[in-house]
């Protein structure tokens, strides 16, 4: 009944028609099946070849059929291989670790990777549109904007981001027709037609752009983003990509959160949540909310906060001065998604390798989930 990362090679690109495994030890009832030194060889086919092109990832699924019957003892031959099945789940945890350019999708019902797929790397940020049921990559190193069909499950399109140079940073617009990407490098916010891919719009203001969220209600959308050179949090007109106002930060700022009239800066320098006035940038007061945070949350009324370097997540208020408890997640949470429809946080444990499940209610942990990478980014894909 449970899941467990075996590991993760490299194989060129090929026809695969069988796993071997290699034993070195087995113990079942506190018997050992091995002999000291004795090793044991197994080749489980697979049922369908498993067909590798380059800049794929996929998933291999080892089942150990631990009610069948073991004749003479011989644990080895109740395991059986398979290949991953197409994924059309309507909701779905989409977990990309940079280090392998590879995305994990993982079942919200069981808690269990079900599919993994990989792109041309390296690769930037990432986000679903709920309307079209569509998710997007930005891929750094090709300098595009990947489209993935979320019924389907295919990438079916690229759109160029011409004249940037690394491409990371990337919001959607309320109703999934415009992206919004970044490129440090370029000094660049483009904003993007996801109908035909064009670029519509283009700011070059000098902002050394870095992160980006898209906040208030459409028809009025706004942008802040961050940047980490200039100390800054900017606010933008999601429309014409006009500047509105500039927020000042004696810090390095990491993520940016907006609820009711004030905008939460993770200053990663002085490992405190900023908090400003939205109308006019008047700072208000700050919290201490752990060291280096790098991500942030809205739900409801409340904001979550990562503090990379702990093991556990920092809850806020809109008007409180100090956190309002910690949420035990394990060490080193990066980045965090929240799931409305199974109320469920989910946490990226980039150094641990895997993913954390709270529940919202209780705060307590659900599951860890293993990957084969070490988790960047998490997206959730439902209604």
């Amino acid at each position: 009944g449970k899941q467990l990362s075996l590991g993760t090679a490299l194989l060129a690109p090929g026809a695969y028609r069988a796993l071997r495994l290699t034993f070195t030890e087995a113990v079942i009832n506190g018997s050992a099946l091995l002999a000291e030194g004795e090793q044991r060889e197994v080749e489980l086919p697979i049922a369908e070849s498993l067909s590798l092109k380059p800049d794929t990832s996929t998933c291999l699924f080892i089942d150990w059929l631990a009610t069948a019957k073991v004749l003479d003892g011989d644990l080895f031959a109740a395991f059986a291989a398979r290949f991953q099945t197409p994924t059309l789940a309507r909701d779905l945890v989409t977990v990309l670790c940079h280090d392998i350019n590879t995305i994990y999708q993982i079942s919200p019902d069981r808690n269990r990777v079900v599919a993994a797929f990989g792109l041309s790397g390296p690769l930037g940020e990432t986000a679903f549109d709920a309307h079209r049921r569509r998710f997007y990559v930005v891929g750094t190193g090709a300098r595009g904007l990947y489209v993935i069909d979320a019924a389907s499950n295919r990438l079916v399109d690229t759109f160029t981001l011409p004249l940037t140079q690394a491409p990371a940073a990337l919001a959607l617009s309320n109703d999934g027709s415009y992206a919004f990407v970044t490129d440090t490098m370029t000094d660049r916010i483009l904003k993007i037609d996801l109908d035909n891919g064009f670029v519509v719009k283009e700011s070059l203001n000098n902002l050394r752009p870095n992160r980006i969220i898209l906040f208030g209600q459409p028809g009025r959308e706004r942008l802040a983003v961050t940047s980490v050179s200039e100390r800054q949090v900017t606010i933008i007109e999601a429309e014409t990509l006009t500047r509105l106002s500039t927020i000042s930060v004696n810090g390095v700022p990491s993520a940016v959160a907006v609820l009711d009239d004030y905008i939460f800066v993770a200053d990663r320098d002085s490992d405190n949540v900023l908090v400003y006035a939205l109308a006019d940038g008047r700072f208000e007061h700050y919290l201490k909310v752990g060291r280096e945070p790098l991500e942030m949350a809205v739900f409801g009324r409340r904001i979550y906060v990562a503090p990379a370097r702990e093991n556990y997540l920092s809850l806020l208020g809109p008007r409180q001065k100090t956190p309002l408890r910690r949420i035990s997640c394990g060490l080193g949470p990066v980045d965090l998604a929240i799931s409305q429809s199974w109320r469920k946080l989910y946490i990226a444990n980039h150094e641990a390798r895997q993913l954390s499940v709270i529940d919202l209610h209780s705060g307590t942990r659900l599951a860890k989930v293993q990957l084969g990478g070490r988790p960047s980014v998490v997206t959730i894909w439902e209604r």
